[in-house]
């Protein structure tokens, strides 16, 4: 149905929106002209909202009494969540009023939001469009250290980035001869590149985002320079964007010779020794393990066993993953000073190595005979996520204190990224991804740590983080419909100080997860990855940790495998919500979408479009500031350095420019808003503790739903941090870590 008030309705007092029909009238106009004005600015969306409030409020009242028969919604002067009828208001319910009710809105010249909101969003993605990037430019966008190009079914190059243009001397539209490589190197590049864009052509399934691998998928070779007869290593990865959009194969370069960063990045983050860390940046020279052993005076059963041992602490299962882990963790180590180098394979004056030279070059080998024509694949499957690290930190020194010598090292952190909203690795877009490892480390705030991955059914993907002790006491964290995937940092230090393993499965839709399947419970399938992650990693008996809405999906995990769960401990939620006087002491945002998500299903899609706009115009922490503004401390949360960090942590998996999360969330949103689940709570009573966590200063959890659920949920612990917000587990971190892990038990 269409979505229209009336002015009259709008323009009573009991409503308390204006005083006059002609007011009424104005507020209209108002709301329409703002909404336009939204259109041309998304920044001024908040102008709209208190307007949209006067209308709406009457919406939500009429809702109410046309279900609960001309009474008061909740049948019950206080108004319990248990008093509800039995039948449920669901999303259907909610959508399809009676006709009588229908025609009583759309008589008496009401007008109707719908159109004015369609054609808002129209403008808004043709504003949008404008600045959108090729899949090839996006995913160059990731490589900023390392030569990498595009190459199109043509075989001419689609797109290069500045470090290709100025190292290989080639750009977008030169054929592939312009790369300079010796010809048999050439050719069998292209040789390559023609069947991996051959195998594009089959037909496929296609999926919204990075199908499996197939055949052909990937590959790592060893080229070489024409005239200096230096070699790199170029890893390829065929990408299909979907949507009509040709495929590519995306192909990046190594390092000429990394910085002592990154050896000592890569020794602190997977305990390797620093012979194991030398033969990993051989490995990444493209030197033969011949050449290797000779170097370092062992021999060549040494080397492979070394190698062996290296493949082990990185979790990964060739040397060619083990390279793309090396190339993935290299764009995140800063560039070493000094002046932007020349041509690729050209030697830097005084043995230095400048910022521009980025590809992996190694001198000729000792045996001119051993060299061969042939572009030697190393490896070609997909890397398995590797294992836990620690936090990034200088090797030597403390901040702000001169590094002289060889064993100068800058600080390892992320630099220009530490106030930018988009992570330094964000999603590859569209199908086939790059093959690079992802990492989270919110703009080098937060110590580094690689997304892993499980295969679900169907294909899908399903991407998490492991926290702290990865070999410690299993707990599960979920991170909400605000991505918040991580801690601050000493709260992190604190879990790995206890022994405890912090698993983070992150939700379909968000950061590198694929999309749920089209009409699932979003809520059960939830639940299903959650004990799959559990299972994977052998969990039992796991305290979960539920932030804000995922309560639900906490309880069906609960009612699916009790054997897994030892607890649930809501974070911030919430309980279901039923009547519309709920709505009306939540913050101005709040309400605007959750209000929005029940009582105007229709649309509450182009309302989240309306606010995704703004949130990408102002920058995900601007926007948090924003919807938090009526939160004294959740804004000062906000302002604080450690807790920006974890926030941003969030924006890494929610605006990754991928266009899957905005229906992931609108999704969830809606789920929560219009569903009742209190069977599947009470379910649980007396079969496991459950504790909820709320803040006394919560916008979405005002003292009215607060009071509600203890009177409803008797038996479930409520704890209230009268000081707290919505963002607990950064304001009371040190409490919930502690009632946590009185439910761990070992593994």
């Amino acid at each position: 149905m269409a979505y229209s008030w009336r002015p009259q309705d709008a323009g009573t007092e009991a409503h308390g929106a204006t005083d006059t029909p002609g007011t009424a009238d104005r507020l209209h106009d108002d709301v329409i002209g703002r909404l336009y004005d939204v259109a041309l600015d998304p920044l001024r969306l908040a102008d709209l909202l208190d307007d949209w409030e006067h209308l709406n409020r009457p919406l939500r009242r009429a809702l109410d009494r046309a279900m609960a028969g001309g009474e008061d919604a909740s049948g019950h002067p206080d108004g319990d969540f248990g008093s509800l009828p039995d039948s449920p208001r669901d999303a259907e319910t909610l959508a399809s009023p009676d006709a009588t009710l229908r025609q009583e809105m759309r008589r008496g010249g009401a007008l109707d939001f719908t159109d004015h909101f369609q054609r808002v969003t129209r403008l808004l993605e043709q504003t949008s469009a404008a600045h959108v990037l090729r899949p090839e430019e996006t995913e160059l966008r990731r490589f900023a250290r390392t030569a990498a190009f595009a190459v199109g079914s043509d075989l001419r190059l689609s797109a290069a980035n500045e470090a290709a243009r100025h190292g290989l001397g080639v750009k977008r539209g030169d054929p592939l001869d312009s790369l300079p490589l010796e010809v048999p190197h050439l050719e069998a590049l292209r040789g390559r590149l023609r069947r991996m864009l051959s195998a594009a052509a089959d037909p496929v399934p296609e999926r919204a985002r990075r199908p499996a691998a197939r055949p052909g998928g990937e590959a790592v070779l060893r080229l070489r320079l024409a005239g200096s007869g230096q070699l790199f290593l170029a890893q390829l990865a065929l990408n299909r964007p979907g949507g009509g959009r040709s495929p590519f194969v995306l192909v990046v370069t190594s390092q000429l010779r990394w910085p002592e960063a990154l050896t000592e990045t890569l020794r602190d983050a997977y305990k390797l020794t620093r012979a194991e860390a030398q033969i990993l940046r051989s490995l990444s020279e493209a030197r033969p393990l011949r050449d290797i052993a000779e170097e370092r005076g062992r021999s060549v059963e040494t080397v492979r066993a070394q190698i062996k041992a290296i493949l082990a602490k990185t979790e990964t299962r060739s040397q060619g993953e083990l390279l793309r882990l090396a190339l993935s963790v290299s764009e995140l180590v800063p560039a070493l000073p000094g002046p932007v180098g020349g041509p690729i394979g050209a030697r830097p004056a005084g043995g230095d190595t400048p910022r521009g030279l980025v590809v992996a070059a190694a001198p000729a080998p000792a045996n001119p005979a051993r060299r061969s024509g042939n572009a030697a694949p190393i490896g070609a499957t997909r890397p398995r996520m590797p294992s836990q690290g620690k936090p990034l930190r200088a090797p030597h020194g403390q901040p702000g204190t001169p590094l002289t010598g060889r064993e100068a090292t800058p600080m390892v952190t992320i630099g220009p990224l530490a106030n930018d909203p988009a992570p330094a690795v964000p999603t590859p877009s569209g199908g086939g991804g790059s093959g690079m490892v992802r990492f989270s480390h919110a703009g080098g705030l937060l110590p580094l740590r690689p997304y892993r991955s499980l295969s679900r059914p169907g294909g899908r993907r399903m991407e998490y983080l492991v926290l702290g002790d990865s070999q410690g006491r299993a707990m599960l964290w979920t991170h909400g419909t605000y991505g918040q995937c991580r801690w601050p940092a000493a709260l992190e230090a604190q879990v790995e100080a206890q022994g405890l393993c912090l698993l983070v499965p992150i939700r379909a839709g968000f950061g590198g997860s694929d999309p749920a399947p089209a009409g699932c419970d979003r809520a059960r399938l939830a639940a299903e990855d959650m004990l799959a992650l559990l299972e994977h990693h052998h969990a039992r008996q796991v305290p979960v940790l539920a932030f804000g809405d995922d309560l639900h999906s906490a309880c069906l995990l609960a009612a699916t495998a009790p054997e897994r769960d030892s607890a649930l401990i809501g974070v911030s939620s919430s309980l279901p919500i039923y009547r519309a006087e709920d709505y009306d002491s939540m913050g101005r945002w709040h309400r605007f979408l959750l209000g929005g998500a029940r009582y105007t299903p229709e649309l509450f899609p182009f309302m989240m479009d309306t606010v995704s706009a703004m949130a990408k115009r102002m920058g995900g922490l601007e926007f948090l500031a924003t919807l938090f503004a009526q939160s004294a401390a959740d804004s000062a949360t906000i302002a604080q350095p450690e807790c920006r960090a974890a926030l941003l942590s969030g924006t890494e998996i929610a605006l990754d420019g991928s266009g899957h999360f905005l229906p992931a969330l609108a999704g969830e949103i809606a789920a929560s808003a219009r569903g009742d689940w209190r069977a599947d709570l009470e379910a649980l009573k007396g079969k496991l503790p459950i504790h909820v966590m709320q803040g006394g200063q919560s916008l979405r959890q005002p003292a009215s739903l607060r009071a509600a659920a203890r009177r409803t949920f008797p038996w479930i612990a409520f704890r209230e941090i009268a000081e707290g917000g919505e963002l607990l587990h950064l304001q009371a971190g040190a409490e919930l870590l502690e009632l946590a892990s009185g439910f761990c038990l070992k593994r």
